[in-house]
């Protein structure tokens, strides 16, 4: 007996559909997997030192990036195809370690179908020059911030995160506005610092540490003591007229934020 017209149109379809599972089965068991990196480059990944890179593969194929230490850091997930892709080699803010760090590409059996090796060699920061924030009000004299210009002329990035300011007769530290600086790249950076009153030394030392207190560039220049902070004012409320500092530098920083909603107060 004949098969009825929807019948025989449902099976043709369960048997193309068949065949062509049993295609891709097949030119994967001849083919195999494939995996290659045609190009690459360092940058930061937002907070995190990365590699971008252009690749090739020709199956499913499963990427991981080892530090020197052989441990594991990023790892991804490709299927056949080109396209560019981003993998981290080191943690959150932290200077890496000079070393070798391989990049390895895996079959879904874990089997290993290729590895590269990328060379480190540390970071190397130079302080170039110095902007000081003086604010001075009537006796007031006070240091509130300062503004480095760096160069990284390593081949990672580097994240500074505080400073120390040393002087024949006292230390004080500050923070780094959170930043980044890539392989090459000149950047001003910015610091929140508090010293009160003029200093007795000429001269001063900075050393830029990053976030594990690693000294990663260090400087000496003379300190320039003049008003470079604007002063606002506030009187209501109050009996006598109070000026205060206006830092520019640390509203032009949070004004460039990212921020979730124009109601965010946080």
């Amino acid at each position: 007996m004949p098969l009825k017209k929807p019948v025989s149109i449902v099976l043709s379809i369960i048997i193309l559909i068949a065949a062509v599972v049993s295609s891709y089965f097949i030119i994967n068991l001849l083919v195999g997997s494939s995996f290659k990196i045609n190009s690459w480059g360092v940058l930061d990944n937002d907070g995190f030192p990365a590699i971008s890179y252009d690749y090739a593969c020709s199956n499913y194929v499963l990427v991981k990036m080892f530090n020197s230490k052989s441990q594991l850091i990023d790892s991804d997930i490709f299927l056949a195809g080109e396209d560019s892709r981003i993998i981290n080699f080191g943690a959150y803010k932290q200077t890496i370690a000079a070393g070798d760090y391989t990049f390895k590409a895996f079959t879904k059996e874990g089997d290993e179908i290729y590895s590269k090796s990328f060379s480190f060699s540390g970071s190397t920061l130079s302080v170039k020059s110095c902007d000081q924030k003086w604010w001075i009000n009537g006796d007031e004299t006070i240091l509130i911030g300062l503004s480095f210009t760096v160069f990284n002329g390593g081949d990672a990035p580097v994240y500074p995160y505080s400073i120390n300011v040393e002087t024949d007769s006292e230390t004080f530290s500050g923070l780094v506005l959170p930043t980044s600086v890539n392989p090459g790249e000149t950047k001003s950076i910015d610091c929140v610092v508090y010293k009160k009153d003029s200093p007795d030394s000429d001269s001063f030392t900075v050393k830029i540490k990053d976030i594990d207190s690693y000294i990663i560039g260090s400087s000496s220049f003379v300190f320039d003591i003049k008003n470079t902070v604007s002063t606002e004012y506030f009187t209501e409320g109050v009996e006598e007229k109070l000026g205060f500092p206006y830092p520019d530098f640390l509203f032009t920083y949070y004004s460039n934020l990212d921020r979730t909603s124009e109601n965010d107060y946080s």
